[in-house]
């Protein structure tokens, strides 16, 4: 569908719902992951966008409620480091017991200087591959 078409604010909705997924392999990642680790979902979208996206992508299977942070949920400053703090703070990520897997490369880096493990997600095969060198790799790949 093209941009032009859409005919309202509830047509993008739609549109988004329809057409944005999971990159390949992601799934199987998650899934090998959840088996062995506690693993969190962060999203900087709204709940009502991305639910709808998480049950058709079949990533409702693997995140429960208290597994997700919806950062608009919260009063969080809009700044990175602020971001690492919250997570902190809340206990959602642990220096030193966490890792931190994200495709935003700003964010990988106040991680780490945070003091966080952090891997810069590329694609699910270099996602495997880091995880190996991290002696993290999933037992189902």
């Amino acid at each position: 569908m093209r941009w032009e078409s859409l005919k309202d604010a509830g047509d993008l909705v739609a549109e988004i719902h329809d057409h944005v997924g999971l990159l390949p392999g992601m799934l199987f990642s998650i899934a090998g992951l959840s088996k062995e680790y506690n693993i969190g979902f962060v999203s900087d979208y709204p709940r009502q966008w991305q639910l709808p996206i998480i049950e058709r992508t079949g990533l409702l299977t693997y995140f429960t409620e208290e597994d997700m942070v919806v950062l608009a949920e919260h009063d969080i400053p809009d700044t990175y480091h602020s971001l690492f703090k919250f997570l902190v703070c809340a206990n959602f990520i642990v220096p030193g017991s966490s890792l931190w897997v994200d495709h935003n490369s700003l964010r990988t880096s106040v991680a780490i200087r945070q003091g966080i493990d952090t891997i810069h997600f590329v694609d699910a095969e270099r996602l495997h591959r880091d995880l190996g060198l991290w002696e993290l790799e999933p037992s189902v790949k």
